[in-house]
């Protein structure tokens, strides 16, 4: 039960876990994921699930403050559903599904995915390939079954992330495009105001 770790032995083997098995980087992400979690757990939940957050004012942890707040599935929906509807214009409906689902980081791994690098062979073993990322590492991304569904209506004709060129004519991500369509899907989604 989520309120177990608010003893000291369960948050203490949570604490080990993440410092044994994740990278610097990693590590202070799933620790403000983590957090954010319990915070969740103690505020939102009806009945509570948890009196208070585990990982909350521990010197040993130093669990840094969320920045930003997850959508809702509702907020999710409303986005996917704007997106939807505008997926044979912009084809923007893959780059949310994507960014929702799969957790891939929306510009800095996005911003170079092709249809190439998204392996649709069936439900049950499809994924895609992040070749570009912060750390500039390469990794496999597992497609849920949802995520899948979703994938095989969207518009394979135009890229999941537009492209656009330098002024020396090299190929570049289109941020005009990813910032308009993006902002478009939001206000019209209602969620920038939340």
């Amino acid at each position: 039960p989520i309120s177990d770790f608010e003893s000291d032995a369960l948050v203490g083997k949570l604490k080990n876990y993440i410092d044994k098995n994740w990278k610097q980087r990693s590590r202070i992400n799933h620790y403000s994921k983590t957090s954010e979690f319990f915070k969740w757990c103690a505020k939102t939940c009806s009945p509570k699930k948890i009196s208070k957050n585990p990982l909350e004012d521990r010197e040993t942890i130093k669990a840094p403050k969320a920045k930003r707040n997850v959508c809702t599935v509702e907020q999710a929906e409303r986005i996917l559903a704007e997106a939807w509807k505008t997926d044979k214009e912009e084809g923007m409906l893959a780059y949310w599904v994507i960014t929702l689902f799969l957790g891939t980081r929306p510009q800095s791994e996005m911003q170079w995915l092709t249809w190439d690098d998204v392996y649709l062979n069936d439900p049950d073993d499809s994924f895609l390939h992040v070749r570009e990322s912060k750390t500039g590492e390469e990794r496999r991304v597992e497609i849920t079954a949802q995520a899948y569904e979703w994938l095989m209506i969207c518009n394979r004709q135009l890229p999941i992330f537009k492209r656009g060129l330098d002024r020396s004519g090299k190929e570049i991500p289109s941020f005009a495009w990813y910032n308009k369509n993006r902002r478009d899907i939001l206000n019209k989604a209602g969620i920038l105001n939340e």
